[in-house]
């Protein structure tokens, strides 16, 4: 007569399950681990390279509308022009009119997704040289810190010519640094300098 043998174990035991429970997770957090970060690095990416894009379109409106200042017949001897950041309308004014209006970037509660400010302005009168610096701050994915600080400078066309008999003629302009309104970022408590920029006709 043939014994038979049978096998008489029929599902894992409690220590296989916790193996392979324990693996399961460790594997499901590495990947969420990669999703969270993959996510956060396409935020700071998109949120960086779209605000630097707008501070470079303001820096080109300052230059021209400071070079623009410098040619205009109408703009007489001894008069100031003063422009600003509204960080209310993110628009570069003149009064209370944006000197070239850009589209508002909100967020989908309708806030403003950056907050723009002229941080400094310098101008040199030897070399004529204007050199501005303009602070983004996020308003979408990290309110309140600092995304970007965009420094550009630019030559303003100045002449004058001393004639035989002496007198100066020409014209000049000088661009100073006006008055400070700074902007409190949301949640960080941290102040930013938001300054007027002062064009003086000569």
């Amino acid at each position: 007569m043939k014994k038979i043998y049978r096998n008489r174990k029929t599902g894992f035991t409690l220590i296989e399950v916790m193996l392979a429970i324990a693996i399961m997770l460790l594997v499901s957090g590495l990947f969420v681990s990669l999703i969270i970060a993959t996510h956060e690095s396409y935020y700071t990416t998109y949120n960086y390279n779209d605000s630097t894009d707008y501070c470079q379109m303001y820096g080109k409106i300052i230059q021209d509308q400071i070079l623009a200042d410098r040619q205009d017949s109408s703009f007489a001897s001894g008069a100031t022009h003063t422009y600003y950041m509204d960080p209310t309308q993110c628009q570069f004014m003149y009064g209370t009119t944006p000197v070239v209006e850009l589209p508002r970037v909100t967020n989908r509660d309708g806030s403003l997704k950056w907050i723009f400010a002229v941080s400094d302005v310098t101008f040199d009168s030897d070399t004529n040289m204007c050199n501005i610096e303009i602070t983004v701050i996020d308003n979408y994915h990290n309110p309140g810190v600092v995304l970007y600080e965009y420094n550009f400078g630019f030559w303003v066309p100045n002449y004058e010519m001393t004639k035989p008999d002496g007198t100066v003629v020409g014209e000049t302009i000088t661009v100073a640094r006006g008055t400070n309104h700074p902007i409190g970022t949301p949640g960080s408590g941290v102040v930013i300098d938001n300054y007027e920029i002062e064009v003086t006709k000569n």
